[in-house]
């Protein structure tokens, strides 16, 4: 893999300007290109998680999902200059945990495209994440939604030039044009971490289109 793909500061520079992690402590690209293998354990400790989990939502009836977003590079495969991605963890451990309740949304993600990620940021756009959660709530209520009903695709009206984690990564910085939503309802609580492990954020919406 290293042979074959350019990588500079860390970042892989994929096809039509895509950025890509490819080192860092989760060392996806070592995952995605079978360099690296999970261990029977780390996909023990999920399964238990989730059964664990779904166990605590019974005991409240309260409807339970947990949903594996895609990396990048499991979604934009065909983006990824000079390998071939083998390897998408989220389709192990979901497979692994053997449950109907984990979701692994990579044809609904693939379905966008390029608009599935930012391109220069490891994250999904804000398209994406309206899909998402669409799926989310049919999931959870098994109603289906659309625009007439929640008006998030009216909402995506912010653009902006964003340099993202991976353009922030670069000397210069790369950045791109990106929508946004624009955010009219609810409140936003956090604890306010700055790293990535245990981070919670609570959107409160109190127009929601079912109350808890």
């Amino acid at each position: 893999m290293k042979q074959t793909l350019a990588i500079t500061d860390g970042v892989h520079i994929g096809k039509d300007g895509h950025l890509f992690l490819a080192s860092g402590g989760h060392a996806v690209f070592e995952y995605a290109f079978g360099e690296r293998k999970v261990t029977k354990a780390s996909l023990g400790h999920f399964s238990d998680n989730i059964c664990a989990r779904r166990k605590l939502a019974n005991t409240f009836a309260i409807p339970y999902r947990h949903i594996i977003v895609p990396d990048k590079q499991s979604v934009l495969s065909d983006l990824v200059d000079g390998a071939d991605v083998t390897i998408r963890l989220g389709e192990e451990y979901r497979t692994d945990a053997l449950a109907g309740d984990v979701l692994y949304p990579l044809e609904t993600l693939r379905a966008l495209g390029a608009n599935a990620f930012m391109r220069t940021d490891t994250h999904l756009t804000s398209r994406a994440s309206v899909a998402l959660a669409r799926m989310i709530y049919h999931e959870l209520t098994g109603e289906t939604v659309g625009e007439e009903d929640d008006g998030l695709e009216a909402a995506l009206t912010v653009r902006k030039s964003w340099v993202g984690d991976l353009g922030s990564k670069l000397t210069p910085p790369r950045e791109a044009d990106e929508l946004f939503l624009h955010r009219t309802w609810g409140r936003i609580y956090s604890n306010n971490l700055t790293a990535n492990d245990g981070l919670i954020d609570l959107h409160l919406n109190p127009g929601a289109l079912r109350q808890a």
